[in-house]
């Protein structure tokens, strides 16, 4: 037996997971890790299988995966039975794939080929070139079962009809037949066809290409319901080149031809990316090296524009790089073979985004042992079993072969993850397990080791300088007479950093501090109560340089005592709202409108939100309707929990009529988001007499709000101090992260992960980031890193941060990437986790 230990990256928690294999596991395989604590190699891709012992002709073979009768359908030419044409019907299962008898369909030499499903009429359309009388042809396939019958063959064309190819129009529900006219200066020529029972007929002829068209090859746009005709053009030094083509009835219509690649281009294949509505060409660059390289391509009206080419190997194709798309993963397969020794087939995963493609490093999936070059053929997407098949010449002995691509794996009930294995200490049998983690992990989230931003901070807030990159702490050091400081950290992985404090020169020790970034003057801006100037309201504007901080001079705003500050940027109006508890004024629920200018701060009238006393207040700024909300406790609404909306113009801040969300005896504290995926504001505070954790989703209309049905998101008992709650939400995972003080267990900090649905909300399991007696907690989400920071207080009253990931709450049908800490993101990166099943499941593509 082996033990495997899954080491988290460095800072996740030191959380150690044991696994135990049976057998041999070697260096560099894949492997599953199991709920039950067992580990199990996956297995790679299927055996081979012959589905002609014969010998098929060079770039001659096509696949089709019939979607009515769910077979891959192979068409070739027999070379070793007189180029005659056949087709055989081919029966995925798992990763096996098993063949009928191959049938003939043309009697004659039959050369060149391509292969078409329609799928309204449930039949394949074979386009080939006559030897016999060099005219191009088409015949209609019907499967039955494991074989497959033909109508009467028609013709193409009569001339010399080289290079023949197809595709099927899914939206016309017709076919495109293109081919070189070599009786005709080879320029490339089309007809539309279309199936009747299992005969086929032809509309008028078209020129897509006024020079010679060879080895020409169709992808069909659905989106922009157009075909895209590819080749190199050697009568434009063989430049690679594509044409759009536009079905009307039974005609056919070109746009002008566009060059993809101005330099020698030879054999190619083409696929369409559903997901990113793009053509891809896979081609071999044919200027001497032969390497195989891709391409995106984006249709327009009847044209077409190319990103950069993208390199995808070092070892020359041997005829064409065969490419097909898998619509599960997103992702294309592309194969080649070289035709050099040693004789291997090499596949890479690559990926689409905007008009670029990339692929991951090319990997050997046959190697025909020096018996000479193999030539892939086809490969075909079976939708049936989610697996990709390749059909190939093999070689030196020339065989029709194909076998099961393992691109992408089904985990079972009892699966957690994927993950390659590499052997660390062969004599103990220990192995280390690297890579990421997908799917439910058995482990904790990744939270980041303890760092100290102060060790005298008292209470502290924190935000995000977008400008900057980096995260400021505002907070009050017991060691510097409670006086204002700030710190910037920089997050890097699951660790934070953090530079030298700047004094705020607040002149006064503060209490009640907030902090937001202003995205217009980027600059920060923090608010407090100043302790030593009778709690009057100031603000003061930061500047952020690498990891300093510098900061103008304090400028009041309330000239009063105020408590329970809260601050909020308003991007619509470009301007900061800070809201408080004006002790000047009965103890008011009140706001004021700022305005950064450089280094300094400027303020419209003070205005009343709440006219009784008002404590616990918190805010957050709707960007979907360009207004702030406040929640507070309503002391003059028998301590209710309310919320009210408010729309800044010009330096002035207007509010509507305020609404309860919590109507029980006490809600003494809250914290306010904005969900900006769900559109929704999230509330969360301590619901008395229970004190109990709840959230509730609130819906901004107009100058309103309305609220769904609160939740629980602790049943142990909440602190009430300020900051004992924080929220914010996660625009990676597109959840809401909730913090508390859990006074119910030892006061412990702990988060939770919450997730938007509708007015609703649900929650993922809590997790403790601080096993001691936690204050003043705070987050802050750093685009540029992807984390979330969480700041607090420990019981020696040390200012602590820790980078926080969490649990991945996965989304059905929404593609998950590796990202470089082993969590996983909807964020592209260059490894594929593979697409949600279910929030707690996923369907894993290893390819990658």
């Amino acid at each position: 037996m082996t033990n495997l230990t899954d080491l988290l990256p460095a800072g996740a928690g030191g959380k150690q997971v044991s696994f135990t294999a049976s057998g041999a596991i070697s260096s560099g395989q894949t492997v599953a890790l199991n709920s039950d604590g067992t580990v199990s190699v996956i297995s790679g891709n299927g055996s081979v299988v012959e589905y002609e012992d014969g010998s098929v002709r060079g770039q001659t073979a096509s696949g089709i995966f019939d979607s009515a009768n769910n077979k891959v359908i192979v068409s070739y030419s027999d070379s070793g039975d007189t180029n005659k044409g056949k087709a055989v019907v081919g029966t995925v299962s798992g990763l096996s794939i098993s063949f009928g008898t191959p049938v003939q369909f043309h009697a004659g030499a039959t050369y060149y080929g391509g292969i078409s499903f329609d799928t309204n009429a449930g039949k394949c359309l074979i386009v080939y070139l006559d030897g016999d009388t060099n005219q191009t042809e088409a015949i209609v396939g019907t499967v039955s079962g494991t074989s497959i019958s033909f109508g009467t063959a028609a013709t193409v064309t009569t001339n010399y009809g080289a290079f023949p190819a197809v595709a099927y129009d899914s939206t016309a529900q017709k076919h495109l037949v293109t081919y070189r006219d070599d009786n005709d200066s080879s320029i490339g020529k089309a007809k539309v066809a279309t199936i009747s029972g299992t005969s086929v007929s032809f509309g008028s002829e078209a020129t897509f290409e006024p020079g010679r068209a060879d080895a020409g090859k169709i992808a069909y746009d659905a989106n922009a319901q157009k075909l895209v005709v590819s080749y190199y053009d050697a009568d434009n030094s063989s430049y690679g080149t594509s044409a759009v083509g536009t079905i009307s009835g039974t005609s056919v219509s070109f746009g002008t031809p566009v060059v993809f690649r101005s330099a020698t281009t030879s054999y190619l294949s083409t696929s369409y990316d559903a997901n990113a509505q793009k053509v891809v060409i896979a081609y071999n660059d044919g200027a001497s090296t032969y390497l195989p390289k891709a391409i995106v391509g984006t249709v327009s009206g009847t044209s077409i524009t190319f990103g950069a080419a993208a390199s995808l190997g070092t070892v020359p194709v041997n005829g064409a790089p065969s490419v097909a798309y898998n619509p599960d993963t997103q992702k294309h397969t592309i194969v080649w073979g070289n035709q050099n020794s040693p004789y291997q087939v090499y596949q890479v995963t690559a990926t689409v985004s905007g008009t670029s493609i990339s692929a991951t490093s090319a990997i050997v999936i046959y190697d025909a042992t020096n018996g000479g070059a193999p030539e892939p053929q086809s490969l075909v997407y079976d939708t049936n079993s989610d697996k990709m098949v390749l059909q190939m010449r093999k070689g030196s002995t020339d065989e029709g072969i194909a076998f099961v691509l393992n691109s992408s794996f089904v985990p079972a009930s009892s699966f957690l993850g994927i993950a390659d294995a590499a052997i660390s200490d062969t004599a103990s049998g220990n192995i280390t397990i690297k890579g990421g983690v997908a799917g439910t992990v058995a482990y904790d989230s990744g939270i980041g080791a303890e760092t100290s931003f102060d060790n005298t901070a008292i209470s502290s807030a924190i935000t995000y300088d977008a400008n900057a990159q980096k995260v400021v702490v505002f907070y009050d050091s017991s060691d510097n007479s409670s006086y204002g400081y700030g710190v910037v950290g920089t997050i890097s992985g699951t660790s934070s950093s953090w530079g030298s404090s700047g004094s705020a020169n607040t002149s006064g020790f503060v209490q009640w501090v907030d902090i937001v970034y202003d995205s217009n003057a980027q600059k920060v801006v923090a608010v407090y109560n100043n302790g030593t100037l009778s709690d009057h309201g100031y603000a003061v504007v930061g500047t952020v340089s690498g990891t300093s901080i510098s900061w103008g001079t304090p400028v009041k705003y309330e000239s009063a005592g105020v408590y329970y500050n809260a601050i909020v940027y308003d991007s619509n109006s470009q301007k900061v709202v800070i809201s408080y508890y004006d002790a000047g004024n009965s103890n008011y629920g009140t706001s004021i409108v700022g305005t950064v200018s450089g280094t300094s701060i400027s303020f419209g009238t003070a205005v009343v939100f709440n006219s009784a006393s008002t404590f616990g207040i918190s805010s957050a700024f709707d960007s979907v309707n360009n207004k702030v909300v406040n929640a507070y406790r309503d002391v003059g609404s028998s301590n209710e929990g309310r919320a009210v909306v408010g729309t800044v113009s010009g330096t002035s801040i207007s509010f509507g009529s305020d609404v309860a969300f919590n109507t029980t005896s006490n809600t003494p504290i809250t914290a306010t988001t904005f969900d900006a995926n769900a559109g929704k504001i999230v509330i969360a505070y301590r619901s008395d007499p229970s004190n109990e954790g709840k959230a509730i989703v609130g819906t901004v209309s107009g100058t309103s709000i309305s609220f769904g049905t609160e939740a629980t998101f602790s049943t142990s008992t909440m602190g009430s101090g300020e900051r004992y709650i924080a929220a914010e939400y996660d625009p990676s995972t597109q959840t809401v992260l909730i913090g508390f003080r859990d006074e119910g267990d030892s006061n412990y900090g702990k988060t939770i992960v919450g997730t938007v649905s509708g007015t609703s909300i649900s929650f993922a399991s809590e997790e403790t980031f601080s096993s001691a007696a936690t204050l003043a907690i705070d987050f802050a989400y750093d685009s540029n890193a992807q984390k979330m920071i969480v700041i607090y207080r420990n019981a020696s009253g040390v200012g602590q941060s820790r980078v926080y990931t969490p649990d991945t709450t996965l989304t059905p049908n929404t593609t998950y990437y590796v990202q470089s800490d082993g969590s996983l993101s909807t964020t592209s990166s260059s490894v594929t986790a593979g697409k949600a099943l279910s929030a707690t499941s996923i369907n894993l593509d290893y390819s990658s």
